[in-house]
């Protein structure tokens, strides 16, 4: 099954990720063995049915229900990137430290945000830091995959997964 068809749904306590969306309701996989793949409309599903449980069955709190696609793309962990997870950029950064313009950088950085690594090298400090933090979303996928992602000024380039990790959801 392509990831970008995986979805999970959380039910105001928790997330399920076995789950299938049938005319928009949320079932649970009660026995994923049970049963043999099928493909409609290229998407995947199982043909014995009987294997899937209406969310309302297995946990009372469907009131509470919402069904989070997955964007099909990885974080820097290599961990699939689903809606409303709450992400953080990781940055890598030279400073050289002969450059006091570079060291008063550098010093603001380490005031401002958490600092992961510091390796000298020579005449540079190689640092790698925690930046901004943003939520996952679907709603201008795939142009771009952050709510606050844009591209500000010509020529800058979409924000690289690679380059940010998950940390949570918006449900924390």
């Amino acid at each position: 099954m392509s990831n970008i068809h995986k979805s999970r749904v959380w039910d105001g306590k928790e997330y399920h990720y076995n789950c299938a969306i049938i005319n928009g309701f949320p079932f649970l996989e009660t026995n994923p063995t049970n049963g043999r793949d099928i493909t409609v409309d290229g998407v995947d599903y199982y043909s014995n049915w009987a294997t899937y449980k209406p969310l309302y069955v297995v946990n009372s709190r469907t009131e509470y229900a919402i069904v989070e696609q997955c964007l099909g793309i990885e974080d820097r962990n290599k961990t699939l990137i689903y809606e409303n997870d709450k992400m953080q950029k990781i940055i890598k950064e030279w400073f050289c430290k002969t450059s006091s313009e570079d060291m008063e950088e550098l010093e603001h950085l380490k005031k401002e945000n958490e600092i992961i690594s510091e390796k000298e090298d020579g005449d540079y400090i190689d640092v790698i830091y925690k930046g901004k933090i943003d939520i996952a979303t679907m709603e201008r996928f795939p142009s771009y995959w952050l709510k606050n992602e844009s591209f500000g000024y010509e020529g800058e380039e979409l924000e690289d997964p690679e380059d940010w990790i998950i940390i949570g959801t918006s449900h924390d």
